[in-house]
Order: structure tokens, then C-alpha cells, then sequence
């Protein structure tokens, strides 16, 4: 059986989702970060039953007569998939939760105007 998340989406999304990323550039290109919240979806379904095959589609608010757009070439993601996933998201989280490891602003000050915490941190 074939479960197929859909993440509706009305903002900008890449006209390349269908294509495969490697994991490791969804966790350090926010450019992808709406398919890394998709992949995020399926990799926690995952772990609620893995006997499930999962894949994972768009369906774009502004583009409904389009369909959907699968990512990963409307594929199931295979159980190495999960493995990186999990590796990669365990690092990040091991990262982020480590006290020795200062906050640090981004460098990118175009990234702060929609963020929902600029007034925290003073920009």
C-alpha cells in the first residue's frame, strides 16, 4: 500500500521539487526547505509504522489545475532514506541543543525580514 503525504503550500514553490536532493543539502540549503518539511512529515510517519511505502507530493493553492507535484520523482522513499534522514536530523538537534555551542545571528540580514524572531535578537 502507498501512502502519499500532500502539503499544501500557497507561497513560492521551486518548479524543481520533482527532482531527488541529496540529504545532506536539504539540511544546510534553506532553499529546500519546504521539501525538507515534507521529507520531515514522511520520515516521522515513518517512524510511526515502518511497513509503510511513502511518498510525498505538493499540492500548490495557486496551481490547483496543475495537480500535484510529487518530490523524490514520485518514488517511495527507500528505508536508506530514513537512515541519513535520521542521521543528519539527530546531528542538527545535537547541535542545536549543545550549550557549548554559542547563538549566532546569520550573516544574512535579507533572512531576518520574515522572521518571527526578529525581536528577540535586536534586528
Amino acid at each position: 500500500t502507498l501512502t502519499t503525504i500532500i502539503d499544501y503550500k500557497s507561497g513560492k514553490l521551486d518548479s524543481d521539487v520533482n527532482k531527488p536532493i541529496a540529504i545532506e543539502t536539504l539540511f544546510s540549503d534553506s532553499k529546500y526547505q519546504a521539501i525538507f518539511q515534507l521529507q520531515f512529515y514522511a520520515y516521522l510517519l515513518h517512524l510511526n509504522d515502518n511497513n509503510l511505502n511513502i511518498n510525498a507530493a505538493f499540492y500548490h493553492i495557486k496551481e490547483m489545475d496543475s495537480g500535484l507535484k510529487y518530490i523524490n520523482n514520485n518514488m517511495p522513499f527507500e528505508a536508506n532514506h530514513y537512515k541519513g534522514f535520521n542521521k543528519h536530523l539527530s546531528a542538527l538537534l545535537s547541535e542545536i541543543f549543545d550549550i557549548s555551542t554559542p547563538f549566532t545571528q546569520t550573516d544574512n540580514i535579507r533572512k531576518c525580514i520574515s522572521c518571527n524572531f526578529k525581536s528577540i535578537c535586536n534586528r
